[in-house]
């Protein structure tokens, strides 16, 4: 057991350093954050079907009073509507590629 707690050690894994469980006004504030950035990308006209299913589940665990399962729908969320905004603007930029040029 010391061995593997030396290897944990000299690969920078710590035991102590767990993060602390977030709490209802953390899931809160991150599924505002996933609503804000769920109506950007679909103000753009650009949103994606899993950004609403993800952003579901992040009101129901919040619902529900679960902390973490909330923060981490809502991170998943909010990751989703901003990849969607930047595909979004990609794409208005790159149309321009495929028309034929004389």
């Amino acid at each position: 057991m010391r061995g593997a707690a030396v290897v944990l050690l000299a690969l920078g894994i710590g035991f102590a350093h767990a993060a602390p469980a977030p709490d209802l006004a953390a899931a809160k504030v991150a599924v505002a954050a996933a609503d804000a950035a769920a109506g950007r990308a679909r103000a753009a006209g650009d949103q994606w079907m899993p950004t609403l299913a993800a952003l579901k589940a992040a009101h129901v665990a919040l619902a529900r009073g679960d902390a973490a399962a909330a923060v981490t729908a809502a991170t998943h969320a909010r990751h989703l509507a901003l990849l969607s905004l930047r595909q979004a603007a990609e794409q208005k930029r790159l149309w321009r590629n495929e028309v034929p040029r004389q």
